[in-house]
């Protein structure tokens, strides 16, 4: 949404990493063993492959012989046989521009690759040498390297060495299958048959071979290799190799002994003994292996299943069927949510209306639009709007175009691929998702399971998991999806190895329209990022395409989308014509280009771009990341001001730190002005991560000090005053700050600890930080601290219960109060402290008894957010005026001002007060009617308020949810929850709302079958005493009324009759409704209700 996507984190950094697909087994390795041992049809043997392997096999590439290697041109990659002076391709000089074909140079053609390594020795070999003449014994060990290399050819293993009586074979390099370790297993096994066969040969000579073989998996690099006179052979490099042999030197004699980590590859497809884990020579770890014993011939089941709509739907009758319901009721104005219509133009009928709905004109919202889609303007500016009002005003557009406009409705809204999604597109959807209860809308987004969305538990929202396909679905599927029939065996293939999952369907009949029909079996090791059983098969598509390496290169290290003009000015073809390279790519189906944007190309999938990448070494990758960051900010400077984060990311992942830290500080601040929080507290997160890896300089401490509190603010804006990490942040900001004296941070650290610890709860330390700000605007040259400090001391004593204190307090906060000449995006992210001081004294007058006052004050604060701004200051002004109506017992002004302010919190993700307006909409709900679905909603706003980290205001929330239980005939649950409130007073001395408390728990103890007078009593009384002593005239008004009723009504003496009428007096010709009942209750004989 906010740019282009920040492609893949560098290794080691800790990023959001996309949900890997969990595969299981197949029979396909089964079904190829089986076929490869069967016999022919004459009944006999297998031919004799000895004289095919003497004429068409090398056992080694050192065997090869020293023979030139053709000569790969720089330029255009052609291949031109060893002499050529010119390129047979371009005509380019070679001397100047050729590389040894498949070398080029260490950098670009060693890769990391997962593979499978097996290691196989002869066992007795040197006594066998002694007892045999040297040249039986060569005939004997040559006819053991052809047993052993048939065994691994057949199954496109690659045997890499012979190493006197032992042999190395290599399956997943040089060439990558979907299922390399099985296929090594099954190789290991087809070793041991061969040979069988072979000692049944070599019975007249008297001898037979025995051989231990050891299989492991891991990472590697691999590449060619060689110097002077030794031609380049295919090598890997990294202990997976070594530990290979060492497992094979513990094998038991004839058998196959496989690590743990190949284990995990082909559980289910072989009967296995596990032999405990093994402390191997020279490797610091132990290794759990297991003895291979047969395959099993079992079919695995995959965990997770996707597609893409690309090929026909079959096989999901009951989840279309499911979704043509919920499609029914979002027509009949039920709008919900799904757990794909296809990705493609967007209509923009209602841009008119979408753009006055913000305030904007059309061709204002059409420049919104275009800048978002990076659309030249020919240097026109894209809005007047501040870049926090452009980005909100862009996100409400695209509301209003996609659900809103009810033209457009029924509509149905399709989101793929949800797990891939950057901060700002998951805040459009929740905007959308908040709002599309009761609109005639459908959202249907698809994800993989490992994602958690925010809004799983949103009333409308139904999840569909989709389960593997059939076999008879598979072979429909392929069916339905080619042109030409495929063979019986070829649909088998393709059955047995996609286990069902229609993406894989699609990936392997794609691969046998491209020429690769005669392969087969799938699983294999994988990348990290990638699918372990999908990444082989990904492999093998980059792998047809050697000559075009380096630009598959480039591109994954620019992203999954990138701009034809970045890609040729990185120049991968060294001067050639880039054009053909990616017209053949996308033939290949490795890219393709975005619709609707001629200039852009992307990889066919994600999955794709990510086995590109993590192929790459990491000094390959560190060097192209640097080639791309620098590129961008000399090239174009106007990409990189406008997605710094995309900047950051390159320089990160080259390892330059120092740059990284700037970009991703104004990746940072740039999100902030916007309001996008939780971007921002991403972004300063990985600029204090390449701080801290920055050469140590003057400044670092300071550095480190503002990127600690820009996140701890943006953290608090987007996740609640209260979230964790916040703490330690303006701890070790402020440290570094009183250090070097500077005052002005200070400020800052000081109010965000404040806000800390008052939304915990912890009264007596925001008192110690209320203090300390008064100190610091008392020394004269911060007076706008001495204003926030007296709002500081004054929120705690309110929170108290200590009202005239907190009154003055906040009195005097007005008074002092100048709002900052020029606002940082802290102080915007914190809010306004003139607002505040007025909002809440507002509150405070009500209480204690001057309502009319505390409406004007309320009134005030109003006006103020607005002339003031910013998207904060206006949510606390509209929340504690929610609040002042709720106290007033106000139903239509509180529905609507909290509408107001869910609206506005859920629209710029501020995190405290939206819950607090959705726990205020709750109760209105219950109140409504709708008890169940009012207290859920509570419930969960309690829960949600609690995971972060806030206590602030508990009892008064607790209130409200037994209102709602006493409502619904609950008086127990209503004690439940009143009594987590008194808990909380006593344990933190809250009593802002002990009145309200004890005046409820008195109404519970009157309801339900066995109500208990003494107690309600006592709990009226208490409450009394607490309203009382607090100075809260309102609230002292109304328990000592609905103690008085109950009095009456079981024929007490009325002990606050004369408070009641003292009270009254004081409020003289109030018309506010407690007075009302209070005097009514007076002049009654009868109790009031």
């Amino acid at each position: 949404m906010d740019g282009p996507r920040t492609p893949r984190g560098r290794p080691g950094r800790s990023r959001a990493r996309p949900s890997r697909l969990e595969l299981r087994s197949s029979s396909l390795l089964v079904r190829l063993h089986d076929r490869s041992r069967r016999m022919p049809a004459n009944g006999g043997r297998w031919p004799d492959p000895q004289p095919r392997l003497r004429a068409d096999y090398a056992f080694s590439d050192q065997s090869a012989g020293g023979g030139a290697r053709n000569m790969r041109c720089r330029r255009c990659g052609f291949e031109n046989p060893h002499g050529m002076r010119f390129c047979g391709g371009c005509g380019a000089p070679l001397r100047e521009g050729v590389t040894p074909a498949g070398s080029a140079d260490a950098e670009g053609a060693a890769q990391r690759r997962h593979m499978t390594v097996l290691f196989c020795d002869l066992v007795a070999s040197t006594p066998l040498a002694e007892r045999l003449d040297p040249e039986d014994f060569r005939e004997v060990l040559a006819a053991y390297q052809r047993a052993c290399a048939l065994a691994i050819e057949r199954l496109d293993g690659y045997p890499a060495r012979y190493i006197g009586d032992a042999v190395v074979a290599y399956f997943g390099y040089p060439r990558a299958h979907e299922d390399d370790a099985q296929r090594a297993v099954h190789a290991a096994l087809g070793i041991l048959e061969e040979l069988g066969e072979l000692n049944a040969s070599l019975k007249q000579r008297q001898v037979s071979l025995d051989v231990r073989i050891g299989v492991h998996s891991g990472v590697v690099v691999a590449g060619e290799m060689g110097t002077g006179a030794m031609p380049p052979q295919h090598e890997i490099v990294g202990e997976m190799p070594h530990i290979a042999a060492r497992i094979e030197s513990i094998a038991p004699h004839g058998s196959v002994v496989i690590s743990g980590q190949t284990h995990d590859f082909i559980e289910g497809y072989f009967e296995t003994e596990p032999l405990g884990e093994k402390s191997l020579k020279g490797v610091s770890r132990p290794i759990a292996v297991h003895r291979v014993l047969r395959p099993t011939g079992a079919v695995g089941r995959l965990e997770v299943a996707t597609g893409r709509p690309l090929t026909p739907v079959v096989g999901r009758d009951d989840e279309l069927a499911r979704l043509a319901r919920a499609w029914e009721r979002a027509r009949q104005g039920e709008g919900g949510v799904l757990d794909r219509l296809q990705a493609g133009e967007v209509r923009l009928e209602g841009l008119d209306d979408a753009a006055r709905g913000v305030g904007l004109e059309a061709d204002e919202g059409a420049r919104l639009l275009a800048d978002l889609l990076s659309i030249d303007q020919g240097g026109q500016p894209a809005t007047h709007l501040s870049p926090r009002d452009a980005r909100i005003a862009t996100l409400r557009i695209l509301q209003s175009l996609l659900v809103a406009n009810r033209a457009h409705h029924p509509l149905m809204l399709v989101v793929e691929d949800l797990q891939w999604a950057d901060p700002t597109t998951m805040e459009l959807l929740d905007r959308i998702v908040a709002n599309v209860d009761g609109v005639a809308a459908l959202c249907v987004m698809t994800f993989r399971k490992e994602l958690d969305p925010p809004w799983k538990d949103h009333g409308p929202v139904l999840e569909i998991e989709l389960g593997p396909l059939s076999s008879q679905e598979v072979q429909t599927m392929v069916a339905a999806a080619s042109e030409t029939a495929h063979n019986p065996d070829v649909v088998a293939w393709v059955d047995s190895a996609s286990d069902g999952v229609p993406l894989f369907v699609e990936e392997m009949l794609k691969m046998l329209k491209l020429g690769g029909g005669a392969r087969t079996p799938l699983a294999s090791t994988g990348a990290p990022g990638v699918p372990p059983t999908l990444e082989g098969l990904l492999t093998e598509r980059l792998d047809r395409l050697p000559d075009l390496g380096d630009v598959i290169d480039v591109a994954s290290v620019v992203g999954r989308e990138f701009e034809r003009e970045l890609l040729e000015v990185l120049d991968p073809l060294h001067g050639a014509e880039l054009e053909p390279a990616l017209a053949l790519l996308v033939h290949q189906g490795i890219l393709r280009p975005v619709a609707g944007a001629r200039s852009r190309f992307e990889f066919t999938h994600a999955l794709l771009q990510e086995a590109a990448y993590e192929r790459l070494l990491r000094r390959r990758r560190r060097a192209l990341h640097g080639r791309v960051a620098d590129t961008l900010t000399q090239r174009f400077p106007t990409v990189a001001d406008r997605a710094p984060e995309i900047v950051a990311h390159h320089f990160s992942c080259a390892e330059e730190p120092a740059k990284a830290t700037e970009y991703w500080r104004a990746a940072g601040t740039r999100a902030l002005e916007r309001a996008a929080f939780r971007e921002a507290a991403e972004h300063f997160r990985r600029g204090l991560e390449e701080l801290d890896d920055s050469p140590s300089g003057p400044h670092q401490a300071r550095e480190c000090a503002d990127l600690l509190t820009y996140r701890a603010a943006a953290l608090q804006a987007a996740y609640g005053y209260a979230s964790a990490g916040v703490d330690e942040a303006y701890a070790a900001a402020r440290s570094t700050y009183e250090r070097a004296g500077n005052d002005d941070r200070l400020v800052v650290v000081i109010r965000g600890q404040w806000m800390f610890h008052l939304l915990r709860g912890q009264y007596g330390t925001a008192l110690e930080s209320a203090d300390d700000m008064v100190t610091l605007g008392q020394r004269g040259e911060h007076p706008f601290a001495l204003a926030e400090g007296h709002l500081y001391r004054g929120l705690v004593h309110m929170y108290l219960g200590e009202f005239e204190l907190a009154r003055r307090h906040l009195e005097e906060a007005f008074t002092h109060y100048r709002r900052p000449e020029r606002p940082d995006q802290i102080y915007d992210a914190q809010g306004d402290t003139g607002v505040g001081a007025l909002a809440y004294n507002a509150v405070v007058l009500w209480n204690v008894g001057y309502p009319e006052e505390s409406l004007r004050r309320s009134d005030l604060s109003l006006e103020l957010a607005e002339q003031v701004g910013g998207q904060v200051t206006r949510a606390q002004a509209w929340g504690m005026r929610t609040i002042l109506h709720l106290n007033r017992a106000e139903p239509a002004e509180l529905s609507r001002w909290v509408e107001l302010s869910r609206a506005h919190s859920v629209e710029h993700n501020i995190g405290y007060w939206r819950i607090l307006s959705a726990l205020f909409s709750g109760w209105l709900r219950g109140r409504a009617g709708e008890l169940r679905a009012g207290s859920k909603e509570i419930e969960e706003s309690l829960d949600a308020y609690t995971r972060s980290g806030c206590t602030l205001g508990l009892p008064h929330f607790c209130v409200l949810l037994a209102d709602l239980r006493l409502a619904a005939g609950d008086p127990r649950g209503a004690l439940e929850v009143l009594e987590v409130g008194r808990r909380h007073i006593e344990d933190t001395g809250e009593r802002f709302s002990e009145s309200e408390l004890f005046r409820f728990m008195g109404r519970a103890l009157l309801e339900g079958p066995e109500p208990d007078g003494d107690a309600a009593t006592t709990a009226y009384q208490k409450a009394v005493e607490a309203s009382r002593s607090q100075g809260a005239k309102l609230l002292w008004l109304r328990a000592a009324t609905e103690l008085t009723v109950y009095q009456r009504k079981i024929g007490a003496r009325s002990t606050e009759l004369a408070e009641l009428s003292s009270l009254c007096e004081w409020f003289g010709d109030s018309d506010v409704l407690d007075v009302t009942r209070a005097r009514a209750l007076l002049a009654a004989q009868e109790p009031v209700r």
